[in-house]
Order: structure tokens, then C-alpha cells, then sequence
């Protein structure tokens, strides 16, 4: 075969060859750099999300100031609604100790009779001594006004048939002040009565302290007068008394340690219980006193 002047064999062939490795090559670079360019996008549109989340957490910390007074103004009504309701379960809460504690004094005084035929003694008369005028400065503010108004209770030595009345009872010592309790089997110290000629009823928290429905000066009578005497450490649960003062042979089978106090604050006050004893001026020994009812200092009285 004749070949033309500068022509060999095989030169179209590699001219092809030539020109299929340059579109190869440069279809290659194309493909590098779609691929960094799809990168490049990519990466930046990560970061950009990133920066996006971080702008919106950040955004979403913040608060204004029409938000805060908002959350402020929820929080106060709330506290509005709630605490009342807080503040009615703490007062029906102590109520119901109170009533508690003061049916548990009730019920061990007429369980120390019931054992013993008498009353437990060395109960506090809420006076400072045996000559007093006046009641102790700690006695709760509307129990000091009914020892202290003359037209509702008076002030007065106990006379020889209240005493033996006292005594027959199994009460033969009371308690003064901060001092232990005084024997009255021979004494006549000073306590405070009700009468049926007082004028003006007992006070319990702006309303008429009753028993049984009715008011101390009720019933007191001709022949009786009421005696408060309180609870207090000073008690004897131990031992119970003949009218002689001579302890009873067999000592008491009720045992106890009282100090029942109305759970109310007030902790220097003196705030015992106290026990109405209905009190014969009359043929005290044959007459023993009786108790008829008790009462709060606070709360209120409670029926034998």
C-alpha cells in the first residue's frame, strides 16, 4: 500500500487515541471539580443549618420583658389562689389536735375517776399565789378577761364547804404560779368562781363559752359555784386522795403522763386545758365536786 508524504501507519489511529485520553482527562478534571463543588455546597450548607440551630437556641433562651412580666403576674395569681388554701388545712389541722388533745385530757380525768372514785389533784388554778387579786400574765388573753371581769367571774378564798366539797372529791392540793401544788385540806387559798348571780356570760373567741347549751352562770346555783382548774404538769396522775388528805391504799391504776396544750401558737402562754368543776357552798362533804365540762384557753369548751 502506497502511504502519502508525512503519514505512517497507524497515525490516524493514535490521532483517535490522543483525543479520546484528552476527552477522558478532561471529563475527569469536570468531575473533580462538580465533586469539590458539591462539597464546597454541602459543607456550606451544614454550617449554615448549624449556625441556623444555633441562632434559634440561641433566640429561644432569651426572654423579653413583656414574657417576664407575663410568667411574673401567672405566678403571683396562683400564689393568690393557692395559699389561702394552704393557710385553711394548717388552721383545720390544729383544730382537729386540739380537739384531740383536749378530748384525751377529758377522757383521762374521767377514766382516773372512774378508777379511782375521785379526781386526780394538784390542778392549777391560773393564779400567780394563794392571795391573789388578779390571774397569771400568761394565762391566753380571753381567759385572763373572764378570770379578771368581775361581772363574769370573782376572785375570792375558798370557804370551808367548798373545800371539803374539793377534798370529798379526791382534789386536795392547787397548783399557783410556777410553784408545785398546795395542800387546802386545812388552807383556804384564793380561786376563781362563777356564780349564778355573775352578770355576764364567759367569753370563748367573741361568742358565749357553753356547755351543754348552756352558760357557766347557768349552771352554777343557789348552793354551787364553778371552779376552772387547768391540766397542767403540776396534776398528781399517780396517786388518788381521800378527803383527809390520806393517799388511797391502792395507788391509782392509771398511770399516765399528761401535758395535753392547745397546739395553737403561743408556747409562754399558759394554754392547758381546764376542767369546770361544779363546787357544793354548801354541805361540801357529803356533796363532792363534780366535773361538768372542759375548755380550750382558745378553742372552745367540750362536753363531759
Amino acid at each position: 500500500m502506497t502511504h502519502g508524504a508525512g503519514e505512517w501507519p497507524g497515525r490516524k489511529a493514535w490521532k483517535y487515541q490522543v483525543l479520546w485520553v484528552d476527552i477522558r482527562i478532561n471529563a475527569a478534571r469536570h468531575s473533580a471539580a462538580g465533586e469539590r463543588n458539591n462539597k464546597n455546597q454541602q459543607k456550606e450548607t451544614k454550617m449554615s443549618r448549624i449556625g441556623f440551630r444555633r441562632k434559634v437556641v440561641a433566640t429561644r433562651k432569651m426572654f423579653s420583658l413583656i414574657e417576664l412580666l407575663i410568667v411574673i403576674g401567672i405566678m403571683a395569681a396562683l400564689t393568690a389562689l393557692i395559699l389561702p388554701y394552704f393557710t385553711d388545712v394548717e388552721t383545720e389541722a390544729k383544730d382537729t389536735a386540739c380537739d384531740y388533745n383536749q378530748y384525751g385530757t377529758l377522757r383521762y380525768v374521767k377514766m382516773f375517776n372512774q378508777v379511782n372514785g375521785v379526781y386526780p389533784t394538784g390542778m392549777h388554778t391560773g393564779l400567780p399565789s394563794t392571795t391573789a387579786t388578779t390571774a397569771m400574765d400568761s394565762l391566753v388573753d380571753d381567759t385572763e378577761e373572764n378570770f379578771e371581769t368581775a361581772a363574769r367571774t370573782t376572785i375570792e378564798p375558798l370557804t370551808a364547804e367548798e373545800r371539803a366539797s374539793l377534798n370529798a372529791a379526791g382534789i386536795v392540793s392547787l397548783a399557783y404560779g410556777t410553784d408545785a401544788a398546795t395542800a387546802i385540806t386545812t388552807a383556804t387559798p384564793v380561786v376563781a368562781k362563777v356564780k349564778n348571780t355573775a352578770t355576764e356570760n364567759w367569753n370563748d373567741d367573741g361568742s358565749d363559752l357553753t356547755i351543754d347549751g348552756k352558760n357557766l352562770r347557768e349552771i352554777a346555783d343557789a348552793t354551787h359555784v364553778i371552779i376552772p382548774l387547768f391540766v397542767a404538769t403540776t396534776v398528781d396522775w399517780e396517786q388518788g386522795y381521800e378527803a383527809d388528805g390520806t393517799a388511797m391504799k391502792d395507788k391509782s391504776k392509771v398511770q399516765i403522763d399528761l401535758e395535753g396544750k392547745c397546739p395553737w401558737p403561743g408556747a409562754e402562754e399558759f394554754r392547758y386545758y381546764i376542767c369546770f368543776f361544779k363546787v357544793a357552798t354548801a354541805n361540801g362533804a357529803n356533796d363532792p365536786a363534780k366535773l361538768v365540762g372542759t375548755a380550750c384557753p382558745e378553742c372552745g369548751s367540750l362536753n363531759p
